[in-house]
């Protein structure tokens, strides 16, 4: 098949060449302050290759690719909209993609519908659009952002919300957060599925919205992290030795003969 000699970007691209307008349906939603400072560095992977079908014909994916760009520019699709800086990453964005920070939320993101798969109603509604990028076994096709700060706090959690998307239904499992490395995160690609739209999958696509819950640095308990179950060996080292503990207490509370 001719789609086969495509790249991957194209395939990614073909399902949307009137896209660009996907931007503009971004929700609103309450303002945040913008506190990201400098720099992030931004990581897209799809080691499973991309599809627009959903599957059925793969075409590897020739990344990864990393950019480290301005909390002012951040990304944006390099489809000549804007006047918007070039990036490898947006190289890779459908028309109307992008990741913006300290807008209305601290990271906002908009993922277009790369994969259709007609389900055989003849109903548009009713088929399945995902972004494209497939996950390899446990390697996830994802997002992954380094280098995230705000001066004088420290990142303690996200909260998440977004539209446009049919499943996962708790938006917040698609985003990866770990408070023993505050400066990173990540978001997960292949398991994003859009809500269909009545114009055609072109229209399709998800806004997510990420928000930090920080503590000031300093501030007593700003930056504990609490282990409030440990791991079986460790629970099994400090149960060994307090066992130990415990003898050593008996043997030598005994009186002398």
């Amino acid at each position: 098949m001719k789609m086969n000699t495509l790249s991957g970007c194209a395939m990614r691209r073909c399902l949307s060449s009137l896209a660009c307008v996907l931007g503009l349906a971004a929700a609103a939603l309450p303002a945040q302050a913008g506190l990201l400072q400098g720099s992030v560095t931004v990581g897209l992977f799809s080691p499973g290759g991309v599809t627009t079908d959903g599957g059925a014909n793969i075409i590897p994916f020739t990344g990864p690719y990393t950019d480290t760009v301005s909390v002012a520019d951040g990304i944006h699709a390099n489809d000549g909209a804007g006047g918007f800086v070039d990036t490898s990453i947006g190289s890779y964005m459908l028309p109307g993609e992008f990741i913006s920070f300290n807008g209305a939320s601290d990271i906002s993101l908009r993922v277009a519908a790369g994969s259709q798969v007609d389900q055989g109603t003849l109903d548009p509604l009713d088929d399945v659009l995902s972004t494209g990028y497939l996950d390899l076994l446990a390697d996830m096709a994802r997002y992954e952002f380094s280098g995230l700060s705000i001066a004088g706090k420290l990142i303690t959690g996200v909260t998440v919300s977004g539209s446009g998307f049919a499943s996962p239904a708790n938006l917040g499992s698609l985003v990866h957060f770990n408070a023993l490395t505050p400066g990173n995160l990540s978001i997960d690609l292949a398991s994003m599925l859009f809500t269909p739209d009545i114009r055609g999958a072109l229209f399709a696509g998800g806004n997510l919205d990420i928000n930090f819950t920080t503590c000031d640095v300093g501030t007593p308990g700003c930056g504990r992290v609490i282990n409030p179950m440990p791991e079986p060996a460790s629970l099994a080292l400090v149960l060994i030795a307090l066992a130990g503990a415990s003898a050593v207490r008996r043997r030598t509370a005994r009186p002398a003969r």
